[in-house]
């Protein structure tokens, strides 16, 4: 097993992200937004069940690779 396995599924990344959430909210954000591979499956089911909505796509170009994110946002 990787270590980077050895810490998923224990929270770390939703604690991560609410915390992010809630410095938004303190900065009085209306709206948060990110990019992510459209073949990321679990992040897309993570920031899914968070309640992001897709608003886009666009080409992230990664050496050779051009790859395709989607434009995500959650409003606050």
């Amino acid at each position: 097993m990787t270590k980077s396995k050895n810490y998923k599924g224990q929270g770390f990344g939703s604690k991560l992200f609410q915390q992010a959430l809630s410095c938004a909210r303190e900065q009085k954000k209306a709206k948060v937004w990110l990019g992510v591979w459209e073949r990321n499956y679990a992040a897309l089911k993570f920031y899914n069940k968070q309640g992001f909505k897709q608003i886009g796509a666009h080409v992230f170009q990664l050496g050779d690779d051009a790859q395709r994110d989607l434009l995500l946002q959650l409003e606050l």
